[in-house]
């Protein structure tokens, strides 16, 4: 249903603002984003992410809060795709932001980090088994 509701609101977006370059279309797109990686469509889900990404650094520069979730969120699809490296360095992207914006102990630093470790631990684990 968040699906449904996400390109709805992207049409109208479209359709009837006249300046695209707009946060609500950003978020928009991230949360198609997110949608397709629930989906396991996660190359539609990179393009959504790249676009989001895209977006805010356009609208508010390159040290953003919702800069760095959208890195976050592109960590987690690479992550997910078996991209190891692309997930790791878009997790290291948001956590340098987020470092920069709030310092070493906000939670959201924390919860990105916990991701990084996680898929450090994963990718040796894989790597022992092969």
């Amino acid at each position: 249903e968040a699906f449904s509701y996400a390109t709805k609101s992207l049409d109208i977006y479209m359709k009837h603002l006249k300046k695209k370059e707009n946060l609500d279309i950003a978020y928009t797109y991230q949360t198609l984003a997110q949608c397709y990686a629930s989906l396991k469509e996660y190359e539609k889900a990179e393009v959504f992410g790249k676009r989001a990404l895209d977006l805010r650094i356009k609208i508010q520069g390159p040290v953003s809060h919702f800069v760095a979730k959208s890195y976050k969120v592109l960590g987690t699809i690479y992550s997910s795709m078996q991209r190891i490296d692309d997930a790791a360095l878009n997790y290291h992207k948001g956590i340098d932001i987020l470092t920069q914006i709030y310092g070493p102990l906000h939670p959201d630093l924390t919860a990105v980090q916990s991701l990084l470790e996680n898929l450090n631990i994963n990718s040796v684990h894989e790597m022992s088994e092969k």
